[in-house]
């Protein structure tokens, strides 16, 4: 495995991690069930990846012709 590659599973292991725990802490803090936890860390990974996308989106005068 290279270097990158290893950074990468590192890096995405370690986001699923603080998903989880966010999850955890907020149907802790809202008094609702557990199993809540994973339907709201799929919602906070589909708010990172939209977030992140809009963030790496070139603006228009980056692009070339």
């Amino acid at each position: 495995m290279s270097a990158l590659l290893n950074k990468n599973v590192v890096e995405r292991a370690l986001w699923t991690g603080v998903q989880a725990v966010v999850a955890l802490a907020i149907t802790d803090l809202a008094d609702i069930r557990a199993w809540w936890a994973a339907p709201i860390a799929l919602l906070l990974s589909a708010v990172k990846t939209n977030v992140v996308d809009k963030l790496a989106k070139p603006k228009p005068e980056e692009v070339g012709p």
